[in-house]
């Protein structure tokens, strides 16, 4: 890699690639230097956004720069990463961290489901938050969304019934 790195300086694969060692070998304020210079010579990727979200969320416990890392990276259109993956995460970094940004979590999952063709797995976990959060009406409606999809999915269709039954018995 470092071989790459003083031939082709500007090479994204490298400076990812060396980020990711330093991250494996716990060297993660390495692995962030590496991962930032990756982003900075390659402004239309972003999977070193994603690495760097998950290494400010989950190591750092620097929420605002795991926010900026994850919507950066869904500002870029980079076909290469798990877009369904970035939404996911921001809205459970927002849920479950970034305590001041938990309203936001469903708004989050809501743009995600509304821009992925394949949204299931986020209209399935917006779904058990707004149940969870007591939202009987949006919970319905993100199940009946999900079940439209997925005719056949039996806990969906249960979990709607009892959300159902729970509306009924406001």
């Amino acid at each position: 890699i470092i071989k790459t790195i003083e031939e082709h300086p500007d090479s994204f694969g490298a400076w990812f690639n060396l980020g990711s060692v330093k991250y494996f070998f716990g060297d993660y304020r390495g692995a962030q230097a590496a991962w930032l210079y990756a982003t900075d010579i390659s402004p239309l990727q972003a999977r070193s956004l994603m690495n760097l979200g998950d290494l400010y969320w989950n190591l750092f416990k620097d929420y605002e720069r795991a926010e900026w890392a994850y919507l950066t990276a869904l500002e870029r259109q980079d076909a290469s990463i798990d877009r369904t993956r970035a939404y996911r995460d921001l809205a459970s970094l927002y849920r479950f961290s970034y305590t001041q940004k938990k309203n936001s979590a469903l708004d989050v999952l809501h743009t995600g489901i509304e821009s992925l063709d394949d949204n299931t797995e986020l209209l399935a976990l917006a779904g058990m938050w707004a149940w969870e959060d007591g939202m009987l009406a949006e919970a319905a409606g993100f199940y009946e969304q999900f079940l439209a999809k997925n005719p056949s999915h039996e806990q969906a269709r249960k979990d709607l019934n009892q959300i159902r039954a729970q509306m009924k018995n406001k």
